[in-house]
């Protein structure tokens, strides 16, 4: 058959030459693939119309060429479950690499009814990409030994191929299924040159039951080579006398190739599931290495940029082929006892050009779990989380919802929040007095909180040991900054805090951030609410603004409590209000406020010049006070009526007439309720001017007649 569309497209070829055809009936490249190499859900792709198959809703399987005249199929929202063709849901015979395009969500299996089964099978190389996904599985094989794979490239005994599996984008899911007395695996490469190789994208990988089971498996030059990307592989049940169950697996051709498994970057974890055969065996990663002249490669190596890597296994983690050359690690790592990351630990060191071997001392022998690098774990919980190296790029919240996202940078010692909300309890830290917060900072080092969109912590579920934080920096001072904006809101409990600065630290509210801390309803014997309580000081900087609010309480309750000053930069804004009083603190302000006898804002007001006065009589005050404004409503006969807001305590209105340009008449009032007074002299014109009635000087622009 192959030779008679050869032959027939040598035709077309001359016909086109000689001018008898045109170009559009001659699709480009497609002389690439004949009939029967490749085949989607039991459907020959090729001989398909357009080259292309559906499924039952619309998705779509679709057959082009790249510009090297290689097969590219495109997967589109494609779903597949059956036997396909030849025990493959998608099955490629051909001399070229295939590369598969995601797009959308898809979905192959093969359901079984062959030999062996694999969800996709290739003879050449297998690349994946796409900002899709992918779930691929295989089923049940119907002979005693098959074997049932997720993904298998197999060029057989002599290939040429480059690369067996490929991923470099995508979100993959690969699952072998039942296998009985064969192999199950996630996701299997063969090829001269690397095994399996992933660069990024998502993989989950694992085999379902056999005499052995991988996740991920490769054979080649190099095994399995991982350089970026997520990922997950797990061994399934091993039921063999001999079998294994591991994460990843990779060998070599022995002689002069390299690592078994190579692991330079990304984040793996390789889980070695159970293996109940007489001698069966558990890993993480296992590698079967190559030899050199000068010893160079080892089974199993791991460098120094890799994100993190994982692996576990109920007989090792980390296991190989050799004596004297198991593992080659370039940065630090941590082992324990037992496959869980529990039991005795052990110090994994960056060895240089040195090996872990088989010998007890080095601690593999006793080593089931071992993470690299070593678990750095920070003083800052985010939400009932301890943020570690692991999180710190998103912490997720243990207990309460969260959206948006909350990252650490150990660097600079600096939270940054992103439209993230929190809402529910808060974390419990144990220490010399337990309390409890949802943002709880223990360091020595100063942190600073940024700000990039819209932002709320609510602590929403009042402890049972009556304390309740939104946000608590144990010992060093805190600067919350950046351009965003957050509200901070503390529970219900008997103390209740929305913002904490304790042991003689300090906040700063830095930026042009606005913050709003409103402390919870207090209740009980000795019961406290405050929107910010600073045993140092309270510093808000030009542009920033503040809003904090004491709650309702039984005993107490401040705006703000500062054991020293609260100050306040010019271009900055401080509205504070409590039930006991809004501000206990020595206020240094850069521009005057104003103060209100009710925590509402009503009652006497009291004018807070620069520099700062007495406010115990205030239970609000709002800084910069709001500006004060006079307007000359009407002025006929010397009858002048007027209206003065937002007037400062000792202001002073001061009324004049003129008449041509003559002064006639001047009068002073400190009373503005009448809004309205009566002028002696003569002439048509008037000006008001509000004063500051000590040094005189106008409050605001002065009020003209038309």
């Amino acid at each position: 058959m192959k030779h008679v569309k050869k032959a027939f497209s040598a035709c077309l070829t001359l016909c086109l030459l000689a001018g008898l055809l045109p170009w559009s009936v001659l699709p480009a490249r497609a002389e690439e693939l004949y009939e029967d190499d490749l085949w989607v859900g039991g459907v020959d792709v090729v001989a398909a119309e357009r080259q292309t198959v559906f499924d039952e809703n619309g998705g779509s399987a679709a057959l082009t060429y790249d510009a090297e005249g290689r097969p590219v199929l495109t997967l589109t929202d494609y779903t597949y479950s059956g036997e396909g063709s030849y025990g493959a849901a998608i099955c490629y015979y051909y001399s070229e690499p295939l590369t598969i395009v995601l797009s959308g969500e898809n979905s192959v299996e093969q359901t079984g009814g062959s030999s062996d089964s694999c969800g996709i099978y290739s003879t050449a190389g297998l690349t994946i990409i796409g900002d899709g996904s992918l779930t691929v599985a295989g089923g049940t094989p119907t002979r005693a030994n098959g074997c049932s794979y997720g993904i298998l490239v197999d060029g057989g005994e002599g290939n040429t191929i480059e690369t067996g599996v490929r991923i470099s984008g995508g979100t993959v899911t690969a699952r072998g299924g039942t296998a009985n007395d064969g192999v199950s695996c996630g996701v299997r490469g063969s090829a001269a040159g690397t095994g399996v190789l992933i660069e990024g994208g998502t993989v989950d990988a694992a085999g379902g039951s056999g005499a052995s089971s991988y996740g991920i498996d490769g054979y080649g030059f190099v095994g399995v080579e991982i350089t970026g990307g997520a990922v997950n592989a797990e061994g399934g049940e091993s039921k063999g006398s001999n079998g294994m169950s591991c994460g990843v697996c990779g060998e070599t051709y022995g002689g002069y190739t390299r690592e078994g498994v190579l692991i330079t970057g990304g984040r793996v974890t390789a889980t070695g599931g159970t293996a109940s055969g007489d001698d069966g065996k558990s890993y993480g990663l296992y590698g079967y290495g190559g030899s050199s002249d000068d010893g160079e490669f080892a089974d199993v190596s791991i460098g120094a940029d890799v994100v993190r890597v994982i692996a576990s296994g109920y007989t090792n983690a980390i296991w190989g082929h050799s004596d004297d050359r198991i593992l080659k690690c370039k940065i630090e790592g941590t082992g324990f006892q037992s496959a869980n990351g529990t039991g005795a630990m052990t110090d994994i060191w960056e060895s240089g050009n040195d090996f872990y071997t088989s010998a007890g001392s080095d601690g593999l022998v006793r080593c089931r779990y071992a993470r690299f690098p070593v678990l750095v774990e920070y003083p800052l919980w985010v939400g009932g989380t301890r943020v570690d190296s692991d999180n710190a790029a998103d912490i997720p919240a243990a207990v309460g919802e969260k959206t948006g996202t909350a990252s650490y940078d150990a660097k600079t010692n600096t939270l940054t929040l992103t439209n993230y909300t929190y809402s529910g309890a808060a974390a419990c830290v144990v220490n010399a007095s337990t309390k409890y917060a949802v943002i709880y900072y223990s360091g020595s080092e100063p942190l600073t909180v940024a700000l990039s969109g819209e932002n709320s912590v609510t602590e929403v579920i009042g402890s049972e040991e009556e304390f309740s934080r939104g946000i608590l920096s144990l010992a060093a001072d805190l600067t919350i900054t950046g351009d965003g904006s957050l509200t901070v809101v503390s529970g219900a409990a008997n103390q209740s805090i929305a913002i904490e600065c304790a042991n003689d630290s300090s906040l700063e509210i830095g930026g042009s951030v606005a913050v709003t801390a409103s402390g919870g309803a207090a209740s009980g014997d000795d019961s406290e609410s405050y929107g910010v309580y600073c045993e140092n000081s309270l510093t808000v900087g030009t542009g920033a603004a503040l809003t904090a609010d004491g709650g309702t309480s039984e005993g107490l309750s401040y705006g703000v409590y500062c054991y020293e000053n609260a100050i306040l930069a010019a271009g900055s804004a401080l509205i504070a209000a409590g039930g006991t009083l809004a501000v206990e603190a020595s206020v240094q302000n850069a521009e005057p406020g104003v103060g209100y006898e009710n925590a509402d804002g009503t009652g006497a007001e009291t004018w807070i010049p620069v520099g700062g006065c007495d406010t115990s009589s205030c239970k609000k005050v709002v800084f910069p006070a709001p500006a004060a404004t006079v307007a000359l409503s009407d002025a006929d006969g010397g009858a002048v009526r007027f209206t003065v807001t937002n007037a400062p305590a000792g202001a002073l209105l001061i009324a004049a007439r003129y008449d041509g340009g003559r002064l006639t008449a001047v009068k002073t009032t400190e009373d503005f309720s009448a809004g309205q007074l009566t002028l002696g002299g003569s002439g048509a014109d008037y000006l008001l001017t509000l004063a500051d009635g000590t040094t005189l000087a106008p409050l605001c622009a002065a009020a003209r007649s038309e």
